[in-house]
């Protein structure tokens, strides 16, 4: 998935696709490149590098301290896809910004991490999250469940493909059964990080409004950032 708004290409990515990462470096090849953003901060991206797994008991108590429950739970399960999905595919997890910023980092390009530091967004989360939500969580997936059995062809997931990144129906439908399902999860993971990674970009552009931006993030945040470097002054 590629949007351009003004100076800026977005690059929306699977973070467990190797076609991801070749569609990064193809990009790089063969267009003009000043500035690369990624959707990491700099804590995560040494979390990746030193390949950070698991957690002692000790760590998991500071964790949850800082984090809450909803913020440290969503942590561990975000965590736990994320690698299933990277060890069916035998990729490491964040290869697609990995790659980026390789990338950079090879070609002298300036680099700049956009993302919401992940502590901030679980923080976030653990405030959002409500008991009322959590109750209605069950209720909202048995009638979802209920519904793609009698309707076969709104099925969410039919012809995923892991290697892929997908398509952007796929993605509209996917964001918009989580707004649903957990707002609370939509507002922060998705929505404020939109925000947020779309107004790192523009003060990038405040320095250096003549450069050529590659932005890689998330195909699930892609339309969303561009819509707020559309309109965000």
């Amino acid at each position: 998935m590629k949007m351009t708004i003004g100076n800026v290409t977005l690059i929306g990515t699977s973070h467990v696709s190797e076609k991801s990462a070749d569609e990064i470096k193809e990009y790089c090849d063969n267009n003009p490149v000043d500035i690369i953003c990624v959707e990491l901060d700099e804590k995560r991206y040494e979390q990746m590098m030193r390949g950070d797994v698991g957690f002692s008991v000790d760590e998991m108590t500071r964790m949850v301290d800082r984090l809450g429950i909803p913020g440290f739970v969503l942590s561990v399960i975000i965590s736990a896809v994320q690698r299933i999905i990277a060890f069916l595919l035998n990729l490491k997890p964040g290869h697609d910004m990995l790659t980026a910023v390789n990338y950079a980092k090879q070609h002298n390009k300036k680099l700049v991490f956009i993302d919401q530091t992940a502590e901030t967004t679980l923080q976030r989360f653990s405030q959002a999250f409500t008991i009322e939500e959590f109750l209605s969580i069950g209720p909202k997936l048995f009638i979802m469940t209920v519904d793609d059995i009698l309707h076969p062809d709104s099925d969410l997931f039919k012809g995923i493909n892991l290697h892929d990144v997908p398509p952007p129906e796929l993605i509209k439908k996917a964001n918009e059964r989580m707004k649903h399902i957990l707002p609370s999860f939509y507002k922060v993971v998705i929505e404020e990080r939109n925000r947020y990674m779309a107004e790192k970009i523009k003060l990038q552009q405040q320095v250096m409004p003549d450069a050529a931006f590659l932005a890689v993030i998330g195909a699930g945040h892609c339309e969303g950032v561009a819509a707020y470097l559309e309109t965000e002054k």
